[in-house]
């Protein structure tokens, strides 16, 4: 019965004000694996996600796992998109169906108390602006910084991080980066004059991130570099 309540809520709506966001595609291929991040909730809580489907008047939907925030209030939302989606997200065994092009959904994150927040969007290919990048944010003090990287391969992640702000310049010197297969790894970062002064005049800096692998494959992200 908990469950129920607490579930209901998170499809209606916590009350009280909330500063946190999701981010993560707006456009999505059931059956491929996505990442969403879920970004300025309380550090170190648990947040249940809900897949819901706005196909009617319905309580339509899927129940994912939990994931767990870290010291930041930052976590990455990792999963599988399910090729169908259940008539009631607290009942499965009433049926399902699957996901047709153009259906609406969203991507709920909510910590069970006053921190809410969901990215809509349409299954189908991309269109108009595309995918939104992820949000990395990096604490910054003394002139370095730290990136929190994740590998969900089966073998380690390898390869080289860059960080630049606006006219491309670099905020922070290229740095390599080594992860273990199926874990994480904080990585040290150095900044540059650049980035250093960005940072000085202002609490925070925000600008492009590129994860280069030792394979040549290539992945952007939202660097939001803050002092500590």
């Amino acid at each position: 019965m908990t469950a129920c309540i607490a579930l209901g809520a998170l499809m209606a709506g916590a009350p009280g004000a909330s500063a946190a966001g999701v981010t993560g595609p707006n456009r999505v291929k059931p059956g491929t694996t996505v990442t969403y991040e879920a970004v300025d909730f309380p550090p170190n809580t648990q947040l249940q996600v809900l897949l819901r489907a706005n196909v009617g008047d319905c309580e339509c939907g899927r129940e994912l796992k939990e994931f767990l925030t870290d010291a930041s209030g930052h976590a990455t939302l990792r999963f599988k998109w399910a090729r169908r989606y259940y008539f009631s997200y607290l009942t499965p065994r009433l049926g399902s169906a699957r996901w047709k092009k153009g259906d609406r959904f969203e991507v709920i994150a909510w910590d069970g108390a006053d921190a809410r927040a969901e990215r809509a969007g349409r299954i189908g290919p991309k269109q108009g602006g595309g995918d939104e990048l992820p949000v990395k944010r990096i604490p910054v003090n003394a002139g370095k910084g730290t990136l929190t990287i994740e590998c969900p391969l089966a073998t380690a992640c390898e390869g080289t991080v860059e960080i630049t702000g606006k006219k491309k310049a670099a905020l922070v010197k290229r740095t390599r980066y080594s992860v273990p297969a199926g874990g994480a790894d904080k990585v040290k970062l150095k900044l540059t004059k650049a980035g250093a002064k960005a940072v000085r005049n202002r609490d925070s800096v925000r600008g492009t991130g590129l994860l280069t692998a030792n394979s040549g494959e290539q992945a952007k992200f939202t660097a939001i570099l803050e002092r500590n």
